[in-house]
């Protein structure tokens, strides 16, 4: 067992489809930007960096992530390239590492773009998403909501 955060991919119509997955592209190219940011402010403070980081948006929009192996790096944050490749969703265990802020960053970014496309559970509490939802919020440039608001 561990700390983990779970996510599923609803199916939607197929009138929806095009749109959910133009949607869903956006949310991993955002991503990668929240990577980034996090691995540029974590070599300034001399922080827990993202180890396995990879994010190819330009020629697929593949991303993953995990901890660094000094903060303790648990399970990778993997994302396939198109909406309907990720199956009905997934899950990554964290154990509460320092990299958890950007898998709750990451999810609260899918949640946004996504809207009723995805659901997004967690072993945590709402508040465990408030430092992820923040970066999520700053990255975007908008107030993201926290994902886990009202449940649990």
């Amino acid at each position: 067992m561990g700390y983990t955060h779970y996510f599923q991919f609803n199916k939607v119509p197929k009138s929806r489809a095009l749109d959910i997955e133009r949607r869903y592209r956006k949310a991993c190219k955002d991503i990668t930007t929240m990577a980034m940011a996090y691995n540029d402010f974590s070599a300034i403070t001399g922080q827990d960096r993202l180890a396995g980081y990879s994010a190819h948006t330009d020629k697929y929009g593949g991303v993953q992530f995990n901890g660094s192996q000094a903060d303790g790096e648990c399970e990778d944050f993997s994302l396939r390239e198109h909406f309907n490749e990720n199956g009905s969703g997934g899950f990554v265990k964290t154990n509460g590492h320092p990299y958890d802020r950007a898998v709750t960053a990451a999810l609260a970014i899918l949640k946004h773009r996504l809207g009723d496309a995805i659901t997004v559970t967690s072993d945590g509490r709402e508040s465990d998403f408030i430092k992820g939802t923040a970066l999520a919020s700053v990255i975007l440039g908008v107030k993201v909501k926290n994902p886990l608001k009202g449940k649990k």
